[in-house]
C-alpha cells in the first residue's frame, strides 16, 4: 500500500498540514500530537515524497496564488467558485493562500488592472479566465516572462505560453448543441444564436462548432442571425427581444453563453415559449427550471466544479514540485442534460 500524508492525517485525526509540520519538525504542533503522527508514519513505513521534500525546501518562499474570474452576475461561475474554495481549503494547510478577484463581464481594462494588482501583490502564480484580446495576451506574456506561471480556467487564450488550460472543449460542445437542436427540430428550423463576447475564445468556438454541424448535417436549418449579450441578463433580455421581434420566423435559439434568464424573460413576454426549440449551455438554476417546464429542450454542461478545483490544484502541484503537467490542455467532460435525467431534488 502506498502511504501518503493524507492517510497518516486521517489515522491521526489531524490535518495534512499538521502531518507535514510534525514530520519535518516545523514547529507549531503539540508534542503529543507530533509524536503520534511520527509513530503512525513509522508503523506504516512512510517515506517522504517529492511534495513533502519540495515543501520543506520552500521555507518562507512565496505561497500566494492569484485568481481572476468573471463571475459577477454570471451564475455559471458559482460551481467554478465552489471548486476553487474547496481546493483553497486543502492547500491552506501547506501554508498557501488564494487571492481572488471577481470581475463582471469582459472588459479588458478591468482584467488588465486585476492582473497588475496580483503581480503587485507578489503572487507565485495566476489562474485566470482570460479575455482573448491583444492587450490581455501581451500582458500575460509579460507576466509569464517575469517568472509567474499562468493557468487558464474555463476559457483558453491564444498565443500565450500558459502552464495549462483546464475547461470545456468548446468546439465539441457547440457541435453537440448543433446535433441536439437538429434532432429536436427534425432538421428543419430557423435559428438565432446568442453569444456572450467575441473576445472570449470559448464563446466563439461554441458558435463555430454549432455552425459546422448545422452546415454538414442539417441542410434544412437556417441561421437567421447572431446577437451578443456580454453575459449580461439585462443586455440579453434586450437583444433577444429585439431579435425575435425583428425575425418572427425564428423558431429556435441557441445560447452559447450565460444571460439565459434575460433571454427567457424576452421569450415569455413575446409569448413564444411554446413556439421555440431552445438549447443552452450549463445547468444554472434558471436553465434547470426552464428544462423542467419544457421551455428549454436541453443544455450542454462542462463540469464547472472540476475546473475550479483542478486549476488551483494544478498550479499548487507545479509550484511545490516544479514539474509541468503531462499535458497543457485538460478538457472536462461534456454532459447533456434533459428533463428526463435531471435530479429530482
Amino acid at each position: 500500500m502506498h502511504v501518503t500524508t493524507k492517510l497518516i492525517a486521517e489515522l491521526a485525526g489531524v490535518s495534512r498540514g499538521t502531518v507535514d509540520r510534525a514530520l519535518n519538525s516545523r514547529g507549531g504542533v503539540n508534542k503529543e500530537v507530533a509524536e503520534k503522527v511520527i509513530r503512525i508514519a513509522n508503523e506504516l513505513g512512510y517515506k517522504p515524497n517529492i511534495v513533502a521534500k519540495s515543501l520543506s525546501n520552500r521555507g518562507k518562499g512565496n505561497t500566494k496564488i492569484g485568481v481572476i474570474i468573471n463571475s459577477i452576475g454570471n451564475p455559471f461561475y458559482n460551481d467554478v467558485m465552489k471548486g476553487i474554495y474547496e481546493a483553497q481549503t486543502e492547500i491552506k494547510d501547506f501554508g498557501f493562500e488564494v487571492e481572488i478577484i471577481k470581475l463582471r463581464g469582459y472588459e479588458e481594462k478591468d482584467q488588465i488592472k486585476a492582473i497588475e494588482r496580483l503581480v503587485a501583490s507578489k503572487v507565485a502564480g495566476i489562474i485566470i479566465s482570460p479575455i482573448n484580446t491583444e492587450l490581455v495576451i501581451n500582458k500575460l506574456k509579460s507576466v509569464i516572462e517575469s517568472g509567474i506561471p499562468v493557468v487558464a480556467v474555463n476559457s483558453d487564450i491564444e498565443k500565450v505560453d500558459r502552464l495549462a488550460y483546464i475547461g470545456c472543449d468548446y468546439l465539441k460542445s457547440g457541435r453537440t448543441a448543433g446535433g441536439i437542436l437538429g434532432l429536436f427540430t427534425k432538421g428543419n428550423a430557423k435559428v438565432g444564436v446568442v453569444i456572450g463576447s467575441p473576445f472570449v475564445l470559448g464563446h466563439r468556438q461554441r458558435a463555430q462548432g454549432f455552425y459546422q454541424v448545422i452546415e454538414q448535417e442539417f441542410k434544412g436549418i437556417s441561421i437567421i442571425g447572431e446577437v451578443q449579450n456580454n453575459d449580461s441578463e439585462e443586455i440579453s433580455y434586450q437583444v433577444v427581444k429585439k431579435f425575435l421581434e425583428e425575425n418572427p420566423e425564428v423558431n429556435a435559439l441557441y445560447f452559447t453563453t450565460g444571460g439565459v434568464k434575460g433571454g427567457m424573460k424576452a421569450v415569455r413576454e413575446l409569448k413564444k415559449q411554446d413556439e421555440l426549440h431552445i438549447v443552452t449551455c450549463d445547468l444554472t438554476p434558471v436553465v434547470e427550471e426552464n428544462i423542467k417546464k419544457g421551455i428549454i429542450d436541453a443544455t450542454i454542461c462542462q463540469q464547472p466544479f472540476r475546473q475550479g478545483f483542478g486549476s488551483v490544484k494544478l498550479l499548487f502541484d507545479y509550484l511545490i514540485a516544479n514539474e509541468k503537467p503531462s499535458k497543457d490542455v485538460i478538457h472536462t467532460e461534456i454532459e447533456i442534460k434533459l428533463k428526463y435525467n435531471l435530479s429530482d431534488e
